[in-house]
C-alpha cells in the first residue's frame, strides 16, 4: 500500500515525483490511496498497452480479497 500521495503532499521545487498507479501495481503493490480517477485510467492504459498484465493485476487484487477475507473471519470469531 502507498503512503496517501498526491499533488498535496508534493514539495514545491519539484524534486520527488507524484505516484504513478500502473508502475505501482507492476512493482506488486496491492493497494494505491487514495486513488482517483486518473490512476484507474493510467492502469487501464497500462494493460492496453501490455505495460501490465492481467495477472499482475490480479495478484495483487487477490491479495487484498485474502486480507479482508481473513480479517473477516478473525472479527466473526470473536
Amino acid at each position: 500500500m502507498t503512503d496517501w500521495i498526491g499533488t498535496d503532499y508534493a514539495p514545491g521545487d519539484g524534486k520527488y515525483r507524484n505516484g504513478c498507479a500502473a508502475p505501482t501495481m507492476k512493482a506488486g503493490n496491492d493497494l494505491f490511496m487514495p486513488g482517483c480517477d486518473a490512476d484507474l485510467e493510467d492502469i487501464l492504459r497500462a494493460l492496453k498497452d501490455g505495460e501490465l498484465t492481467r495477472k499482475e493485476l490480479a495478484r495483487n487484487a487477490s491479495r487484498i480479497y485474502h486480507s479482508i477475507c481473513k480479517l473477516n473471519n478473525e472479527r466473526n470469531r470473536r
